[in-house]
């Protein structure tokens, strides 16, 4: 047997089965190739197209039957005898595989001493078959066994399909499929969404002009760039159609052989992201202000002080009485300079928020020191409906103080804005265990369709510059610590009214 070396492709997962036919047939001579699975099989008996392909029947992927009939099916392997070599022993199993397609036979454990003039029998031309009177029955249950595989790998791809449907669908980002020429060929729930269009009219169409609005190619778009270059992109792209700013990333698709298919168009909305990220500068330089506030109002209280300790001796010497009246003016301006002074320094301290027993006529008060001069000058009157003695809560009078602050601001804004004078409000109540302080304005006041979302970080109807959004928001959060509620009333074109309740001390 030496004398005829024939190359034997054995198709078997199992180590141990392979090596032992490995180490029988190798010493008659021959070349033994082993296969673990059926998609390799297929592949070494295009490659070395073997004198003959023993095969187990169990074997991953389509079983031996299957594969048995795929090979047959292959032109250039079609001549090659194939011989079944497994544990299956049950009755017909022999008849089965023959209608399958096997030339052959051979059952496990292997007979090792009648294993070598088997294999010599089958290269020499033998071939088994099937009694004629029993082939009609044998081959209708081969075909009952195929559909029911069939019907079972239908199903399965069926539930693999549906899993990969329903994942690809639970991406909250916008992701499609697109061809070598940029059509869409499928696209994911959150990207019809987005766009507002149905599936049908979306697939077929062009990626430029669903997602961009823009009919033709162009460099400036990444999936033209994908199309071109055959490389991933990524960029950030402004897009006014879809009304956001968006990640954009593509990936080129390439087959088995390496020629591009087509590309996947990944787009991830990241405005919210943006914005946050303009905010958060827009916070830094107000930080920066605050502490070049905090810095001046030091260098200024120290004249301020000289100032008035030079009127306090003035004063002292003799003087006429338009002198001493002019230096009382100065006295007053003076020490009102210091008072915003302190409250400048004060505010733009940094505090341990540490709650204790507040006054709240003297957190409003505070703050109207500082905010006072600039609504006189923008025709904005004042008026005060404080109860006496003031309510008193227990709290962090720093936070307390930004709160009643960035409610005045907004009123100041709305205001100025609106009919550039108005009147402002405040007032202080005790109603049962609770201390309120209401904020009235005669501003803009707020669309209805906005009052929900005045509260949200970032919201904002000023103009871009005006305002970062989070005065509000912040204000609500200082509130709720403190254990109280804001609660605001407006009328659109006619005022706000804030309404802020604590519990009393």
């Amino acid at each position: 047997m030496k004398e005829n070396l024939k190359t034997i492709l054995y198709i078997e997962d199992d180590t141990a089965s392979l090596t032992l036919v490995r180490r029988i047939l190798e010493s008659y001579g021959h070349k033994v190739i082993g296969a673990p699975n059926a998609k390799e099989g297929i592949r070494k008996a295009e490659d070395y197209k073997p004198a003959i392909i023993l095969m187990d029947i169990n074997i991953p992927g389509m079983n031996g039957y299957e594969l048995t009939t795929k090979l047959k099916s292959i032109y250039a392997l079609s001549s090659i005898p194939i011989v079944a070599l497994t544990s299956l022993s049950g009755d017909g199993e022999r008849e089965m595989a023959i209608m399958a397609g096997c030339d052959g036979f051979i059952s496990k454990p292997i007979d090792i001493e009648k294993f070598p003039n088997l294999v010599a029998q089958y290269l020499s031309g033998r071939r088994d078959d099937v009694d004629a009177d029993k082939k009609s029955n044998y081959l209708r249950e081969y075909s009952r066994r195929l559909v029911t595989r069939l019907e079972g790998k239908i199903d399965e791809l069926s539930k693999a399909e549906k899993e990969w449907e329903d994942t690809f669908n639970a991406i909250a980002d916008m992701v499609s499929i697109h061809d070598r020429n940029g059509r869409i060929i499928k696209a994911n729930l959150s990207f019809y969404n987005r766009v507002g269009i149905s599936p049908d009219k979306v697939i077929g169409q062009m990626c430029n002009r669903v997602f961009y609005n823009y009919d033709g190619m162009s460099n400036d778009f990444p999936c033209d760039r994908t199309i071109r270059s055959l490389k991933p992109v990524s960029v950030e792209v402004q897009n006014p159609h879809l009304g956001g700013v968006f990640l954009i990333r593509t990936y080129p698709i390439f087959d088995v052989k390496g020629e591009f298919m087509g590309f996947v168009h990944v787009a991830i909305d990241i405005t919210e992201k943006k914005e946050m990220e303009e905010q958060v500068l827009q916070l830094e330089k107000l930080s920066e202000v605050g502490e070049l506030v905090s810095s001046l109002a030091h260098e200024l209280n120290n004249p301020i002080t000289g100032i008035l300790g030079y009127i306090e001796h003035l004063m002292d010497l003799d003087k006429s009485e338009d002198i001493e009246k002019g230096l009382k003016v100065i006295q007053g301006e003076a020490e009102r300079s210091a008072r915003i002074i302190r409250s400048l320094l004060d505010f733009s301290r940094k505090h341990s928020h540490e709650k204790v027993n507040v006054a709240v006529n003297n957190v409003i008060e505070t703050v109207l020191t500082l905010k006072g001069h600039q609504m006189r000058n923008d025709s904005i009157k004042i008026i005060r409906d404080f109860k006496e003695p003031s309510p008193i809560v227990n709290g962090d009078f720093n936070q307390l103080q930004q709160v009643v602050l960035n409610i005045i601001n907004n009123s100041h804004y709305a205001m100025c804005h609106h009919k550039q004078k108005g009147i402002l409000t405040i007032k202080t109540l005790e109603d049962g265990a609770s201390v309120l302080f209401i904020i009235e304005d005669d501003g803009m006041g707020i669309r209805k369709e906005d009052m929900k979302k005045i509260f949200e970080k970032f919201f904002t109807t000023k103009e871009v510059g005006k305002g970062t959004g989070l005065g509000l928001s912040i204000s609500k959060k200082i509130i709720t610590e403190h254990g109280g509620t804001i609660e605001v009333e407006s009328e659109f074109e006619k005022g706000s009214r804030f309404i802020v309740k604590l519990p009393k001390a």
